[in-house]
Parts: structure tokens; sequence; C-alpha cells
């Protein structure tokens, strides 16, 4: 039963906190409190509480009131990727930038999580963006109620999921059919010199050349989108700029230089 308390104000006025205790096998379980200026208020307030814990999962629900979605990615990243690569991890940190991060974990529902995705797909991203956020989104949310045993709806998980991918905000990604322009590898050449004034240990490129090559007078391979153009040229490689030739290793050209 909950207990209604009045006490006096500094300025005169009058207030009455309502006290709320559940014992089980003679230890408290559950309290919370609320203050309201009418005895009226506090009783009124103190019955809907009481009913509310009664009910299956009521408790369970008061024991998570106001843990976020943002608590539950801090934890994970806590206890679960502790060895994550940077990659990862700044991916799933990023979850916690968009507003659904602030949503109370036991009161996520599919809406927010379709609100996210047209969030994410309305700033510019891919669906396969979107469909990593979604992602790592569920994993959270298993693990929430597998291990920590949040009482979080994955139903509401579930469905939103299955709405966001029938409006296709969510998909797998594309793959890739050309090599890199001369201007695109440039681009990732200036991220990467940027990347290496704030971390000097970030590793730039090696500049290789993208240009198309005229037709060869004989044999080669096909160029991936060039309309049968075919080239003999070895392939070069972005992160070191090693010509790679058939049946030739690296120990090949190490034991030759």
């Amino acid at each position: 039963m909950a207990t209604i308390t009045k006490r006096k104000k500094k300025g005169g006025s009058v207030a009455y906190t309502a006290q709320i205790r559940i014992m089980r096998d003679g230890e408290r379980v559950h309290s919370e409190a609320r203050t309201f200026p009418k005895k009226a208020m506090a009783e009124e307030w103190a019955k809907r509480r009481e009913l509310e814990l009664k009910t299956p999962g009521g408790l369970l629900s008061a024991k998570w009131r106001g843990v976020t979605l943002n608590d539950a990615i801090e934890r994970y990243l806590h206890e679960f990727a502790q060895d994550a690569g940077r990659t990862k991890r700044a991916t799933i940190q990023q979850l916690q930038r968009f507003p659904i991060a602030r949503v109370q974990v036991n009161e996520l529902t599919s809406e927010q999580i379709v609100e996210h995705g047209v969030l994410r797909r309305n700033s510019g991203v891919t669906p396969a963006t979107v469909n990593l956020d979604i992602t790592w989104l569920g994993i959270i949310l298993r693990t929430a109620v597998a291990a920590w045993k949040m009482p979080v709806d994955l139903a509401e998980f579930e469905a939103a999921k299955v709405l966001l991918k029938s409006k296709r905000l969510i998909g797998k990604p594309r793959a890739r059919d050309r090599r890199p322009t001369a201007e695109e590898i440039e681009q990732l050449r200036a991220y990467f010199r940027r990347s290496q004034r704030i971390r000097p240990t970030a590793i730039i490129p090696w500049k290789t050349s993208w240009t198309s090559p005229s037709p060869p007078r004989g044999g080669g391979r096909r160029l991936p989108g060039s309309s049968g153009r075919t080239s003999t040229r070895p392939r070069q490689h972005v992160g070191c700029g090693m010509p790679s030739t058939p049946g030739t290793s690296s120990a090949t050209i190490a034991s030759s230089s």
C-alpha cells in the first residue's frame, strides 16, 4: 500500500508526497515517490501506479523507466563491443546522434523506428546505409532482452523492419560495376591527407593512374562497363600501387629485385 505524507514548505504552503514500496520475501524490490500540491491528487496517482505495477511486466517496466536507447547503446559498447574495430564502433555510436537514441527503450515503437529510417533516407544516404542502422538497432535491442532482461517489444522492431523493406527504405548494397575514376581516387587521397593531420598514423594510398588505356593490339581483359574495350595493363592496387600480373606473386617480385 502507498503512504501519503504531508509536509510544509518554506513559504508556508503544504505538499503531499505519495510513497509506494513493494516488498517480497522481506526485501524491497521497488520504491518510488511523487509529490503533489493536493492530497486527492497524491491518492489518485498512488492508486493508479499500484494498479500499473500489478499488471504483468509492470515491475520490470518500472525498473527500466528512464533508460533510453542511448543508455542501451553505451552498455552494449562497454560489454559486447570492446574488441570491435574502429569502423564497427563508429557505426554503432552514430546511432547516438539521432533523435531515436533519446527514446526510452521500453517505449520504443515501430513508428519511431520507421521515422528514423525516413530521416536517414532524406539526408541522402542509400538504403544499404539505412539497413546498417536497422541491423545494429536490432542487435542492440535483442541483446537488451536476452542479456539485461529489458522490457523491449521486439514485435515492434520486426513490424518496422517489414515496412521499411516494403517501402524500399532499406536494402542490400549494389555491386560495383566499374573502376574508380582518377578524380575519385584524388578525392580519397585528399580525405586521407586531412585525416593524417588529425591522426598521423593514417595511411595515404599511393598515387596511381586510372586513365583508360588505348585498345590493345591483341588479347587482354575486358574492362567493366567499357562497351567491349579490353586492356593488357596489369591491375593497379590503390593501397600499395604495386602491379599484379597473372602468375606473378609478391615473393617473385621481391626475389627478382
